[in-house]
This record gives structure tokens, C-alpha cells and sequence, in this order.
């Protein structure tokens, strides 16, 4: 369910706009707890072009690129393989170019304001990877890695995380582009979610379409 345009932009913070499941609000209440977006990650929308710019980003960034790293890492986690996850997220950065280093810094407030964190051993040993140069520690995984030790569903974390790209991309233009969007944003951000079955639900080797860079 979701609602119809806000009178103000007091509902752009508040997640329950925008999806009222349960599942959706445990997700975005657990892992973005303690953190605030202080800037764009890889959603940087324009004033004027924000829906084509969200509707993009959903199409290539988050089906393409992060999605199914954020899957694979779900995948990984639990078999302690962090190796394998530290490859991916050292291709994670050819992959997305220019946005890589937007995704790293906006890890940063997940790694240094999650210290109730440090007592998970395998949180703390993927935190050391990235210390040390071994992993860069992009958003995607990071955030993935956060949900795993929380134990939330795949689906939900990965609308949260596209959540918290939306608010994000948003803190950089502003609260008032809400005000130019022609459509409701509500239903914009709700358009994540036929992206998100696919992330979950990937075709055949066969039938994919070839990789695509994210520039």
C-alpha cells in the first residue's frame, strides 16, 4: 500500500509512505539504525529529471549491478565466505566506474556508527578486510553483510537499501524536488519492487543479456 501525494515533504522520511509491510519497516528500522545519509550514493538524481533519473537507476544500477551483488552476498554470508565476498565487491567497483567511490564513502557511516557491530566475529573480520585495502567496502555489500547478521528477509533488505539510495539521492537536490515530480512518489519509489523479483529471481546463464558497465 502506499499513499497519495504528501501536502508536505515531511513524508518523504518517513518509510511508511511509501510501503506499510511489516517486513519493509523492520528492514529500514534495523539497518539504517543509527546512520543518516549525508550525501548521494549511487542515485544522483537531477532537480528536474528525477523520475527518468529513478527509473534508470532501477534498470541498470540496481538490476544490473548492485542488486545481484547484494544477492550474492546474502548468499555468501552464512558460509563465512569472505573471500569470495571481497572479490565481488573488488568487481563491484569496475563494474558501477564513476560511482564506486560515492558507494564507498557512503559506507562509511555503517562501518564507524555500527560499534554495537564489533561483536559479531564476522562483521568484525569483513570491517578488518576493509581496513586493511583487502576489500573496499562498497554500500551494497556492507549494508547486505548488515542485514545477514540481523537475520531480514533478502526481499526487504534489498528495498531498504533501495530506500536508503532514495533518500540519499534526494538529500542532494533537496526536500522540495518532491515539489517538480508529476507523478506520485510514492508509486515511483514502489516501482524498485518488479526490479527486486528479478534481482531475486535471475534468468538462466543462457537467457541473460550481456553484462552491462555502469558508468
Amino acid at each position: 500500500m502506499f499513499s497519495m501525494r504528501p501536502s508536505d515533504n515531511s513524508a518523504l522520511w518517513s518509510q511508511n509512505d511509501y510501503d506499510e509491510s511489516e517486513e519493509f519497516a523492520l528492514s529500514v528500522r534495523l539497518s539504517l539504525l543509527g546512520v543518516s545519509p549525508s550525501g548521494p550514493a549511487s542515485f544522483h538524481p537531477g532537480v528536474a529529471t528525477l523520475a527518468s533519473d529513478w527509473r534508470a537507476w532501477c534498470d541498470v544500477v540496481f538490476r544490473e549491478a548492485v542488486g545481484p551483488v547484494f544477492r550474492e552476498t546474502v548468499e555468501l554470508a552464512p558460509g563465512l565466505k569472505l573471500r569470495e565476498i571481497a572479490v565481488i565487491d573488488k568487481a563491484l567497483g569496475t563494474q558501477i566506474g564513476e560511482s564506486s567511490a560515492r558507494l564507498i564513502e557512503a559506507s562509511r557511516p555503517f562501518i564507524e556508527g555500527k560499534d554495537q557491530m564489533r561483536g559479531h566475529r564476522e562483521w568484525s573480520k569483513y570491517i578488518r578486510k576493509i581496513e586493511s585495502g583487502e576489500a573496499p567496502g562498497h554500500l551494497p555489500v556492507v549494508f547486505a553483510l548488515h542485514s545477514v547478521l540481523f537475520r531480514l528477509p533478502l526481499a526487504s533488505s534489498l528495498q531498504a537499501y533501495a530506500w536508503f539510495e532514495w533518500k540519499s539521492g534526494h538529500n542532494a537536490i533537496g526536500k522540495m524536488a518532491l515539489a517538480g515530480v508529476p507523478e506520485d512518489p510514492p508509486a515511483l519509489f514502489l516501482e524498485v519492487k518488479a526490479h527486486i523479483s528479478q534481482i531475486l529471481n535471475p534468468p538462466a546463464p543462457d537467457e541473460s543479456e550481456p553484462g552491462l558497465r555502469v558508468v
